[in-house]
């Protein structure tokens, strides 16, 4: 069973997601979760991996807990390297 899920923000994050999520680790879920926060609708992708390579830092206590006892932490990546957010911006 699943105790621990990890959010990681698509509207902040989009290039990490694609470059690290999608790109060089593909643990990330399928499917996404809304949030407000502060009165700011956001999207969040789901993530299993506990060990994330690419994990800049996340929050120590659950941002939330489900009906099913998963609790759903926020978590940040890494910044793209200077080379990879060039291309990116060009393409």
């Amino acid at each position: 069973m699943i105790e621990n899920v990890f959010l990681v923000s698509w509207d902040i994050q989009k290039a990490q997601i694609y470059s690290f999520c999608f790109g060089s680790c593909k643990a990330l879920n399928f499917g996404a979760i809304e949030f407000t926060i502060e009165g700011l609708p956001m999207v969040f992708l789901p993530c299993c991996r506990a060990d994330c390579p690419n994990l800049h830092s996340q929050i120590d206590e659950p941002t939330c807990t489900d009906d099913e006892g998963i609790n759903y932490f926020l978590r940040r990546l890494n910044d793209l390297p200077i080379a990879e957010k060039r291309i990116r911006a060009h393409a």
